[in-house]
Formats: C-alpha cells, structure tokens, sequence
C-alpha cells in the first residue's frame, strides 16, 4: 500500500494532490468480502497522503479549479474507511445494532458521494447503493490472531479488533481535521491573492461536506468507545 512518486507536486509544479488522493482511494476495499488484517495497513496510508498534501503550498493547492475534485475524492476516501470500520464492528459485534449510526444510504452520504459538480452544489445522485447492503455488500470478514503461539479466543479478538477501530478512526478524524484545515489555509491565502475569488468560493463550498465526513467518523468512534 504505497503510492508512487516522491513529492506533493506534479512534474510541473502543480498541485498533485487529486493523483495521490486517487492512488489512495483505489486501494481501499468497497465491495465484497475483506479480510479484517486489510484495515491494518490503511493508517499508514491516510498518514502518507496526508504528508503529501502538507508538502503542497498554498498557491499550487488551490489553483486550476481543482478543489471541488480534491475535496470531493478526499472525502469519498474517508467515507470508504468509514464504511470498512462499520463493516469490521459488524464483523466483531463491537456495537449495538440498534443504534446504527448513518450509513452509506442516508442523505448525507449521497451528497458526499455525489459526483463533484453535484457534491459542489449540495445535492446527491438519482440513487446511492449502499455499500454494506446487495449482493456485493461489503463485508469483513474475522482474520486469525495469535500473539507468538497463543491464538486469541473470541473475546480477546474483539478486543484487539477494537483497539485497531478505534486508533484507526481517530487518525482518520485527525486527517480531516488536517484537510479542512488546509483548506481554510488555501481559502485566505487564495483570497489575499486574488479578486476573483472563484478558488475561495470552491474550497469554502467544499468545507461542509469535510466536516460531514468528520461528524460520521467521530459518530461511529463515540460508539465504539461507549459500548
């Protein structure tokens, strides 16, 4: 789970971000049956593309009218390490069914996978599909844990399984917190610089549907801390 190139930067000198943020991306499981060892190499990851996106400055971040793609593939990044840990707490019976937070399938995260131009003006798709639902859901599945030849019984799972959750989840919270941010860095720096403004309307507009993906994830984390 490494992604290519050594720098935040494009070979011109843009802004490369959306590239990384897609490599990122196409690495995390949506559909079908995954392993729950696949979410131990996924914090290295979001901290990776995180360091990628701190090493691009401002001026580059913001510029041709990207911003609306970035925050738009950003936040269908979280979402899809959001939808894995509610599948692994499915997996482990780490929370209570009854109060399942929002899924996939809810108004919100329509409008945070809508397409980008959709996403920019708040609105969702004709139909979302719901990733833990349908014949290819997504779906975790318990992996083998054993510390040297002890092998964790099912109790001990769960518990190891949780603290994996929960220390992913929080760096995820942490990446957001991290974006938005950024983008609340590329919006003054951008509106300092110029008078058109159409960079700063963008990362500004894409500021809410951030802060949604923030407010799920800390959602689920609260869950699996209070359970």
């Amino acid at each position: 789970m490494m992604m290519a190139a050594a720098a935040g930067y494009g070979h011109h000198g843009g802004c490369d971000c959306l590239h990384h943020t897609t490599l990122a991306s196409a690495q995390i499981p949506r559909h079908g049956a995954v392993a729950f060892e696949t979410l131990l190499g996924i914090g290295p990851l979001v901290h990776e593309l995180w360091e990628r996106i701190d090493a691009c400055g401002p001026a580059q971040h913001g510029s041709g009218g990207g911003a609306p793609l970035l925050a738009h593939a950003l936040v269908g990044t979280a979402d899809a390490v959001t939808n894995l840990c509610h599948a692994a707490c499915a997996a482990y019976a780490l929370v209570d069914p009854s109060k399942q937070g929002p899924t996939a399938s809810t108004v919100v995260d329509q409008i945070l996978s809508a397409p980008p131009a959709a996403a920019a003006a708040g609105g969702a798709p004709p139909s979302a599909a719901d990733p833990l639902a349908g014949p290819d859901r997504l779906v975790c599945t318990r992996s083998p844990m054993r510390f040297g030849k002890y092998e964790l019984d099912d109790q001990e799972a769960a518990l190891f399984a949780r603290q994996v959750l929960c220390r992913l989840l929080t760096d995820l919270s942490a990446f957001l917190r991290k974006v938005r941010n950024k983008g609340r860095a590329v919006t003054a720096a951008n509106a300092a610089a110029t008078t058109g403004g159409s960079n700063v309307e963008q990362w500004s507009a894409q500021d809410i549907p951030i802060s949604r993906a923030l407010s799920r994830v800390l959602s689920l984390l609260g869950r699996l801390c209070s359970d």
